[in-house]
């Protein structure tokens, strides 16, 4: 099977590639096989897939990754939603208030413990900058929910929505 993962990578099919080297790779091939009536199974070197085959793969790849975007936008709706919706009954839930508290408490924190205290070098500072960079991330996730994201990505949401409609 890696010599057709290989040859899909090469040929610009990551995502279903990536798939086949999962647990649930019997689904994947049932899947591809069910919507493109190409059998992964039974193939035991890209070349010997048709030009089409190739083709096949993908389009689906391609409907994979919009109905990914869809996904995401229907996501980021819903929870919007959910925000306004509480707003219009007069609750507050506190919880995404809390966690993004901890969080940003949690980024100056290890950005204390980094640079003021002497922490000797080994596993303590490795675990501590893994946990800034994780940090780092989920402060960004919560800056851009309450300050929203930049005008270019919002541009680009537009655009992507408009596209899967």
């Amino acid at each position: 099977m890696l010599p057709v993962i290989a040859g899909l990578i090469a040929n610009g099919i990551v995502k279903i590639s990536k798939s086949l080297l999962d647990d649930g790779k019997d689904k994947v091939i049932e899947f591809v096989k069910e919507k493109t009536g190409i059998d992964l199974s039974t193939v035991k070197d890209v070349e010997e897939l048709k030009p089409e085959d190739i083709s096949k793969l993908k389009e689906l790849e391609n409907s994979f990754e919009i109905e990914m975007q869809k996904l995401a936008i229907e996501d980021r709706k819903s929870a919007r939603q959910r925000e306004v919706e509480l707003a219009k009954a007069g609750k507050n839930d506190w919880t995404q208030d809390v966690l993004a508290f901890v969080a940003v408490f949690g980024f100056f924190g290890v950005i204390y413990m980094l640079f003021l205290k002497e922490i000797p070098g080994g596993i303590a500072r490795d675990v501590l900058l893994v946990m800034l960079g994780a940090l780092s991330k989920i402060v960004g996730d919560v800056y851009a929910y309450f300050f929203g994201s930049s005008k270019g990505s919002r541009l680009k949401d537009e655009k992507l929505s408009q596209m899967v409609r």
